[in-house]
């Protein structure tokens, strides 16, 4: 562990507590060859007298308003229109779309009751609600009104996708999770406030949420362009 994360972990594991963030390095995203940003954000956690540090976190780059469109216009099959349509609109989480029931559904209010990560009580007992757009409260309402379930599993979903992905030709790896970025990013773009969508993704922590804030130069200079 310490040969392989290099002298800063080493000093950390001589250290005092009290002492690890001015040891720590700023947050500080690399691009990586394959284009995706290595996010360096070091966690220092203490459990008793052992100390374990998590040091990288992938950033998943979102979707582009194209490649979003081309993998929508690329299904052919209902199951295929309700999965991609469902994680780009409500940015689920792959098991949370395959424990939707349509008891999940809040018809009147068009919205989703969804039983996500954690909990007070035990594992899936955090609720969040998440709107529904016009376009998925279409899909999922014909979808539940032929099935109870969602009837697909996680990894199911996940090969619908990537089945989807590859025949919409986009070449960036497609997944639920890159799905759920996309959805975020689209919000960001719409005004939607980070506190917002942190409800909306179902995180304990701002800075959770923060990661998924992917916005490309373009729209950041677009956005400066249209306030000054």
């Amino acid at each position: 562990m310490r040969t392989a994360c290099g002298p800063l972990v080493n000093r950390l594991f001589n250290r005092s507590p009290s002492t690890y963030k001015s040891e720590l390095p700023p947050f500080n995203p690399v691009t990586l060859p394959s284009g995706h940003l290595l996010h360096i954000a070091p966690i220092v956690r203490i459990f008793g007298n052992i100390r374990t540090m998590a040091i990288y976190q992938y950033k998943r780059e979102p979707l582009t308003n194209e490649n979003a469109d081309r993998l929508t216009n690329a299904c052919r099959s209902g199951i295929e229109k309700v999965v991609i349509s469902t994680l780009l609109d409500t940015g689920l989480r792959v098991s949370e779309l395959a424990a939707l029931t349509k008891e999940n559904v809040l018809w009147q209010d068009r919205r989703l009751l969804v039983y996500g990560k954690g909990g007070p009580f035990g594992k899936k007992t955090k609720r969040r609600i998440v709107p529904l757009t016009e376009r998925a409260f279409t899909i999922l309402s014909n979808y539940f009104s032929l099935n109870d379930t969602f009837g697909y599993t996680a990894r199911g979903i996940q090969k619908i996708v990537r089945r989807v992905s590859n025949r919409a030709g986009i070449s960036q790896k497609v997944s639920p999770h890159v799905l759920r970025h996309t959805f975020a990013a689209a919000c960001v773009k719409k005004g939607l406030s980070t506190r917002y969508l942190q409800m909306f993704l179902g995180h304990d922590h701002l800075s959770t949420t923060e990661i998924y804030l992917n916005v490309s130069p373009e729209d950041a200079c677009a956005e400066f362009k249209k306030r000054f």
